[in-house]
């Protein structure tokens, strides 16, 4: 706790040059005591200065620049020469009065006047009506030496007669009434200056002098800094935890940076190998679309194929129903076997187109060429993503069938191409005899009906041929779409993995942004908990300077000499002329009135 002593200033207010004497008569014996007494015309200007000098009992000398020096208390005699005052009392307390020429005071004061908006002197102010503004300043004299201005507390008080002054406004002032008067009093604390303005509606204006009183602050209360010394030692401590808190917030902060530097090469990757399986899909889809050409076109020549057989069927029934009304020409043979070399070559390119369309669906062909491409999908499985193995594993078992379906048709083709092989060469044969012999025209028959018998079969076996050629090139249809469908989905796949990357790119970002605010966030909480770390003493050192502030630092200086020491204290007593109309006095028959001391006293600063 701590404690401090406090005189109120407001106590200067009211003192006069008498209650002053009273008051310094009481204190304690030890140290000078100066009074400085300033009179100034109505606009603040300094007129004259005179300085009361407090003593106790015994041989005194002091020092000042004076015109005139006189005990004010005592009989005893004093001498000044050279500005040195000596003199030797036996009074408990004695006083001497010096007059100063050209002396400066610690303050600047500046009384103007305005009456409805317009600048008037004192003289012309006194008895008018009107809108009245006084503004009063005070600053410090550069030409004052000494540290007064710095450490005296000022208080000025205007008195306002309310029969004469009404709506009287002043901000920032303590206003009293005292009896009929407002009494307006403005504090103006060490080292700060005065800007003031008291306004007023007047008529027949007057005033009484407005009192400047200067006085060094002491200081006596009590300040229980226990509380707030708890308090602040609440915010060290939770300064403390913030910067322990910021640092964990760093560490995590570092650590998410890492685990999203680990997610962006993740996405990275991810998006490479989809970007390899977009381009593989699209490689697939346009194989496909060639391979379903080829198809086509094959099931185009199935036309020809079963138009040619059908053609061969009716030469062998016309064959057979001519028989019995014509002799075989050689012209009819070499029809026939003219008719039975087509089919047999077209039978023969059947089989290889279709060994050509078994080799290009197989799985492992459709892997040779993503794997050409540069999409390993036997790499691609081993990831375990369930959406590309649910995409490869569907391609492979649906190649499967159709490759299987392919394989049965290839069978089927080898062996009719090898059964036609026979029967070609069976034609060709009983041709050449046919031209070289005679036909048995009854065994012909025969063997013409047998013929046409077991064409019937091929000729069923090549409709069944173009049937499933037909249903290979409707599935392959179907299968084309699928892969369509696949390439589509893997390019939009694509773009998906590019925003994925994207945004974790972003997010890297964002979070690098976060980590460096999280390493300036440690660093101000670690600057903020080193500068509070002392801040009950810093705190207490602030409340020191504040005071010191409103009561003045530094010792207590003479005003008149700085050959003066051991001063105890030093007060200013300023009074400005008074606004008075002026009265013609009757004349009246002279007296001499026999005053006292105190009256003499009064009266030489007008009291």
């Amino acid at each position: 706790m701590k404690r401090y002593r406090l005189i109120a200033i407001g106590m200067a207010a009211v003192m006069t040059a008498g209650s002053i004497m009273t008051c310094a008569a009481m204190a304690a014996d030890t140290g000078k005591e100066e009074v400085v007494y300033v009179m100034t015309d109505a606009a603040g200007n300094v007129s004259s200065v005179n300085v009361v000098n407090i003593f106790g009992s015994g041989q005194v000398t002091d020092y000042g620049n004076y015109s005139s020096v006189k005990m004010l208390t005592s009989a005893d005699a004093i001498e000044y020469k050279d500005g040195k005052v000596d003199f030797t009392t036996s009074n408990d307390r004695v006083y001497y009065q010096g007059t100063m020429t050209d002396a400066d005071i610690p303050w600047i004061i500046g009384i103007t006047y305005s009456l409805d908006g317009k600048e008037i002197s004192a003289g012309e102010l006194a008895g008018r009506d009107g809108a009245l503004d006084i503004h009063i300043t005070t600053k410090a004299n550069p030409d004052c030496a000494g540290n007064f201005f710095d450490n005296y507390a000022l208080q000025a008080s205007v008195t306002l007669d309310t029969e004469l002054c009404g709506n009287i406004t002043a901000d920032n002032a303590t206003v009293a009434n005292v009896g009929s008067d407002k009494q307006i009093t403005y504090t103006v604390l060490p080292g700060k200056n005065l800007d003031a303005h008291i306004t007023a509606d007047v008529h027949d204006f007057e005033m009484d002098a407005i009192a400047v009183n200067g006085v060094k602050l002491n200081l006596d209360i009590e300040i229980d800094d226990e509380e707030l010394m708890d308090k602040v030692r609440e915010i060290t401590d939770a300064a403390a935890k913030i910067d322990d808190g910021a640092v964990e917030v760093k560490d995590g902060a570092g650590q998410l940076g890492d685990g999203a530097g680990e997610l962006a090469d993740g996405s990275d990757k991810l998006y490479s190998g989809i970007v390899k399986l977009n381009s593989g899909a699209s490689e697939l889809n346009d194989k496909a679309a060639e391979l379903k050409t080829a198809i086509e076109k094959l099931n185009e020549s199935s036309s020809g194929l079963t138009g040619g057989s059908k053609e061969m069927l009716a030469a062998l029934q016309s064959v057979q129903t001519e028989l019995d009304k014509v002799s075989l020409s050689t012209d009819r043979l070499k029809t026939l076997t003219d008719s039975s070399a087509a089919i047999r070559t077209a039978i023969d390119n059947l089989c290889a187109g279709c060994a050509d369309l078994d080799a290009k669906i197989s799985y492992q062909a459709y892997k040779d060429t993503m794997k050409a491409g540069g999409l390993d999908l036997d790499m691609l499985a081993l990831k375990n993503d369930p959406v590309l193995n649910a995409v490869i594993y569907g391609t492979q078992n649906y190649f499967d069938a159709v490759s299987a379906g392919a394989d049965s048709l290839l069978n089927g083709l080898k062996e009719l191409k090898n059964k036609y092989s026979e029967f070609d060469k069976a034609i060709t044969e009983m041709s050449a005899e046919l031209g070289n012999v005679t036909v048995n025209m009854a065994a012909l028959k025969t063997a013409i009906t047998e013929m046409v018998v077991k064409y019937e079969q091929l000729d069923t076996g090549v409709s069944d041929y173009t049937d499933g050629v037909a249903q290979v090139l409707a599935a392959y249809s179907l299968l084309c779409d699928g892969v369509g469908t696949i390439a589509d989905g893997s390019s939009d796949l694509k773009d998906g993995a590019g925003d994925l990357k994207s945004g974790t790119l972003e997010l890297c970002n964002g979070i690098d942004e976060l980590y460096d605010g999280t390493v300036s966030l440690a660093d101000g909480t670690g600057e903020f908990r080193e500068q509070t770390a002392d801040m009950d003493e810093q705190v207490s050192s602030e409340i020191d300077d504040m005071l010191d502030s409103i009561s003045g630092a530094g010792e207590v200086s003479s005003f008149v000499s700085d050959k003066n020491t051991d001063i105890k204290s030093v007060q200013f007593v300023i009074k400005t002329e008074a606004v008075k109309k002026t009265e013609v006095e009757p004349v009246v028959e002279e007296k001499t009135e026999k005053l006292n001391f105190w009256q003499k006293f009064l009266k030489l600063f007008g009291l």
